[in-house]
Parts: C-alpha cells; structure tokens; sequence
C-alpha cells in the first residue's frame, strides 16, 4: 500500500480514489491470471490504466510531466 500511495503522490493526483482503483485494478489483473496476490508488474499496469486522466496535467501537456511507471523503473 506505501508503494501505491507512494505512485500516486509522484504522479500529482488529488484525493484517494486512484489509490484506491489502483489497488482493485492491480488485483483485477492477478486474479484474471489465476493469481492469489499481486505482483509489481500488476501494480506498474494498474498505475498505466488508472493514473493518466487523473494527473492535474496531461501526460503529454509538458516534457516534465511525471511518468505513473516511473516507481518501478527506479527499482531495477
């Protein structure tokens, strides 16, 4: 839960609710692989459908924007 809400503070969205859909949509796609828990790779493509449309700036408004993936990456 520290790297969701962690992943949402970085991607500058206001209130809760991406935490909360990115958890859902996280365990969505463990559970359509047949999986008990979540992975990272689940969390990182949870983070790609559920933050873009709630960042305050577009995803490619400017060069700077923050990258919703950008947690994982930095831990390889």
């Amino acid at each position: 839960l520290m790297t969701v809400s962690r992943t949402c503070l970085n991607a500058h969205v206001d209130g809760h609710r991406a935490d909360i859909m990115m958890v859902r949509a996280a365990r969505t796609l463990a559970a359509w692989q047949a999986r008990t828990q979540i992975s990272t790779d689940d969390l990182a493509q949870a983070a790609r459908l559920v933050l873009p449309h709630r960042m305050r700036r577009r995803p490619l408004e400017s060069v700077g924007s923050p990258d919703p993936t950008t947690p994982w990456e930095q831990r390889s």
